[in-house]
């Protein structure tokens, strides 16, 4: 800036500043001792919204957590404590509203995480994939009468079995010898036709169906 000779002050200018914090100006002349002013500069408004990881994997029933940060045009951050999280992927997001969430598999499938403040957003992809399944173990069978009893022990994420027959280990066909046998909720009523006398089993939801073993349930039982 140039000052007139028989003036004091210089003509009126502005100053811009593209980052965010606290900045210094120093005027000098020949002569003269110098002055300076600090100035704060705040962050422009909010450009963009920034999730993070960009990419993740879960398996269903598994977690990730996702994290929200902001930024105005020139990179500055800008707060983003107000975020709204919502999400097209198979699973659930808590909380749903703040600089974090964390999100859980509940099918496979796979979608955007996504924050938003305002008209701004800013989103993740998130795939979620079938929780690989365990050979079932316990595996054992039992002669009842002409009836063979098979059993085993659950396995977490099994909705259902199937049961191969062979005549040697390891030669089992590759059609199942019985099918679709599924976690399913079962209400079983049986009578003793010689009694009239009445028991009722039952299986819940989401439980592997186990063989029903009650010998002791009717007098009449063999």
């Amino acid at each position: 800036m140039t000052v007139t000779t028989g003036q004091t002050a210089s003509a009126a200018f502005y100053y811009s500043d593209t980052h965010a914090g606290t900045a210094t100006l120093t005027a000098s002349a020949s002569g003269f001792s110098s002055v300076t002013q600090t100035e704060t500069v705040g962050a422009a408004p909010l450009q963009t919204i920034t999730v993070s990881p960009s990419t993740a994997s879960v398996v269903v029933g598994g977690s990730q957590t996702f994290n929200a940060s902001g930024s105005d045009s020139f990179g500055n951050p800008v707060g983003v404590a107000g975020a709204g999280w919502t999400t097209t992927a198979p699973g659930t997001l808590v909380p749903t509203s703040g600089t974090a969430t964390t999100f859980t598999g509940t099918g496979a499938g796979s979608g955007l995480v996504r924050a938003a403040v305002g008209l701004v957003s800013g989103s993740a992809s998130v795939t979620v994939t079938a929780q690989p399944l365990s050979a079932p173990t316990g595996v054992g069978a039992t002669l009842r009468g002409k009836r063979i009893q098979i059993s085993w022990q659950p396995v977490a994420g099994a909705v259902a079995y199937n049961i191969y027959r062979g005549t040697t280990p390891g030669g089992e066909g590759a059609a199942p010898y019985a099918g679709g046998l599924t976690s399913v909720k079962v209400h079983l009523t049986v009578t003793d036709t010689r009694t009239g006398a009445v028991k009722t089993y039952d299986n819940p939801q989401g439980t592997a169906f186990r063989p029903i073993q009650d010998s002791s349930a009717f007098a009449t039982c063999p």
